[in-house]
């Protein structure tokens, strides 16, 4: 069995460990969710032989970690907005994935069970107010696709009538 242990810049582009990484630890949080994207990255790939990564993330309760960890909740958050603003139907099961995982993180370093329940039932909201735009788009789409028929079946039945 073997370890390696990096920092978050040594270990990031570049570092190929995808062949055989079986567990990744973090003992911290970054700054920003981009470089806790990079992190999983470094076995989240195709070509892993292991089979599946588990990622573990290590939290010390009423400690500067859940600072840490609420700045990447309310990021993450920030940016899964900005991105989701052109999601589509394929897209809604990864939304806010991350974001999901950084509040919980959060709720266990405040030892505060309610902040695990705040943190669901946000992402519930948000997902399902995905869903509804999403819905609300493929309805327009399906609206102007029909006016569109409906022009073009004029035309035919005229062109037909002069036939």
């Amino acid at each position: 069995m073997s370890f390696l242990i990096g920092s978050t810049p040594k270990m990031g582009m570049g570092t190929n460990l995808q062949t055989r990484l079986t567990d990744l630890w973090h003992l911290d949080g970054p700054w920003l969710p981009s470089e806790m994207v990079q992190r999983d990255g470094r076995g989240n790939r195709h070509g892993n032989l292991s089979g599946s990564l588990n990622i573990h993330r290590l939290v010390t309760e009423g400690s500067f970690d859940c600072y840490v960890w609420q700045a990447l909740e309310r990021k993450s958050r920030s940016f899964d907005a900005l991105y989701a603003s052109g999601a589509s139907t394929r897209e809604l099961e990864d939304v806010s994935g991350a974001t999901v995982s950084y509040g919980e993180v959060k709720a266990l370093a405040t030892g505060n069970p309610l902040l695990l329940e705040q943190a669901n039932a946000r992402t519930e909201i948000k997902r399902l107010r995905l869903v509804r735009a999403v819905h609300l788009q493929g309805v327009t789409t399906a609206k102007r696709n029909a006016e569109q028929a409906t022009q073009l079946a004029g035309g035919l039945r005229r062109q037909a009538g002069m036939l």
